[in-house]
């Protein structure tokens, strides 16, 4: 049986500045290859798709250094959203819906939530303490932040964790139990 559970994070102005840069690092992945998925279509005719990006992000991540301070796991969970959005689109298309193409997402409008796969950048520290691993700073050194949950897990065998954040500013982990 798979549960969740939504705990408010405890977050130093600091660390809310980190998340929002990693937020807006991931909106801005998934705009910059919407684009390239468009120019490859116009000029083509083809959908290049998650695993063509995946087999040449590497390159991508040396050609933007920035991408580096953000864990990589979360940046191709940006590329699997925009995958799944192609294929919702496709799918729709073949079925006669009219459902539009993909759209440029805006930052200002809507918190891009930092999705971490199953053991992936997060760890439980205590209870009510998780350590979130992001990238790497400029000198290759793993940056990781220790964190307060607003209460005690319910288990702490968790899967997958999603972080948002809600219009009135409060930041959440969600935690995916099996």
């Amino acid at each position: 049986m798979l549960f969740t559970q939504k705990i408010q994070l405890n977050l130093t102005y600091e660390q809310e500045k980190l998340l929002d840069s990693q937020s807006k690092i991931c909106n801005w992945l998934y705009n910059k290859f919407l684009e390239m998925e468009q120019t490859a279509y116009e000029m083509e005719g083809n959908y290049l798709g998650y695993f063509n990006h995946n087999r040449s992000f590497s390159a991508f991540k040396n050609e933007h250094p920035f991408l580096k301070v953000v864990h990589s796991q979360v940046l191709k969970e940006a590329l699997r959203r925009l995958h799944k959005a192609y294929e919702k689109f496709f799918d729709d298309k073949k079925q006669g819906c009219k459902t539009g193409c993909p759209k440029f997402r805006s930052w200002k409008r809507k918190w891009m939530s930092l999705v971490y796969p199953k053991g992936a950048g997060i760890k439980l520290i205590s209870n009510n303490r998780i350590q979130i691993t992001f990238g790497k700073d400029a000198e290759g050194k793993q940056l990781r932040q220790l964190v307060g949950l607003g209460e005690s897990l319910k288990s702490n065998s968790f899967g997958q964790v999603v972080i948002t954040k809600d219009p009135n500013g409060n930041y959440y982990a969600c935690f995916a139990f099996e």
